[in-house]
């Protein structure tokens, strides 16, 4: 077992409402026992602690440790860790770097655990999220609209033959990462509101 502790922000209920903050960094601890571990082991888990860095509002630590997983060959969805990734730089102000990791998310091999009906409406989100960082919010609104119809469609989508995947490419039973279209959705809606009061101020 990976021996390790995340410190995250008081008051924090949850991924959804952490994922839709923009705070500060401040001081956390990520998994230090690494080392002990065999290298899947602790690139898988810097995968994972990088997507909690991102729920968080975390968004340096989540490019780091996202980096890190991908360069390790963690046995993860790579497109959709690019994508993580990207989101993460363009958080963090650095629209260009996102840019360059959106293509090359668009360049990796896909599977069926990379569930690749979503990665569609993912990756119009990570281009709304990058010409945000811009300040170009016009085709920000436009790309975040069309991931929330693309979310619209699948709400129906079944997720269990994820589950299947995940066994058949990676080997094991999904812990993090299976794509909830419903939460992806109310995600956007509440991003699309904060960017109708951003551009009314504006």
């Amino acid at each position: 077992m990976i021996v390790g502790m995340w410190v995250l922000a008081d008051g924090m209920s949850g991924m959804t409402d952490a994922s839709a903050t923009d705070r500060p960094s401040i001081p956390w601890t990520v998994p230090t026992v690494f080392t002990t571990e065999p290298e899947p082991a602790a690139a898988l888990a810097r995968h994972d602690a990088g997507l909690i860095a991102l729920a968080a509002g975390r968004y340096l630590d989540a490019a780091h440790l996202l980096a890190q997983a991908i360069a390790e060959d963690a046995e993860v969805s790579r497109p959709a860790a690019r994508l993580a990734r990207a989101e993460a730089l363009a958080r963090s102000g650095r629209p260009d770097e996102a840019a360059a990791e959106l293509r090359r998310a668009a360049l990796e091999p896909v599977r069926e655990s990379d569930q690749p009906w979503a990665l569609v409406p993912r990756m119009a989100r990570a281009q709304g999220l990058i010409a945000l960082a811009r300040g170009d919010h016009e085709l920000a609104r436009r790309r975040l609209s069309e991931a929330a119809a693309g979310w619209q469609r699948h709400l129906s989508h079944n997720a269990g033959t994820e589950f299947l995947a995940n066994f058949v490419d990676l080997g094991r039973a999904p812990i993090v990462g299976l794509v909830e279209p419903g939460w992806e959705l109310r995600r956007l809606t509440a991003e699309l509101a904060r960017l109708d009061k951003l551009t009314q101020v504006s």
